[in-house]
């Protein structure tokens, strides 16, 4: 059986939010995907990504590893 795509793609803004994981409860933020990281063993569902996450002009202000539910992802524009 062939592996699923992965579920996100390379410059994706995404929402974080406590759908994504509890680590986003109090405060979701949003984050431009600079590449999933599926070399790293996970729970079914789950996806670590690297990425840039954004401040409130949509400019980079940390380079974050995110371990994130992948049916939690709010994409930008949805």
């Amino acid at each position: 059986m062939k592996a699923a795509a992965t579920p996100v793609r390379v410059g994706e803004v995404l929402s974080l939010t406590r759908s994504a994981s509890v680590q986003f409860s109090r405060r979701p933020i949003a984050v431009r995907v600079i590449r999933p990281l599926t070399d790293r063993h996970t729970y079914d569902g789950w996806l670590w990504i690297d990425a840039y996450e954004l401040g409130p002009a949509g400019d980079a202000v940390a380079r974050r590893e995110l371990f994130v539910r992948v049916d939690g992802l709010i994409r930008a524009g949805s």
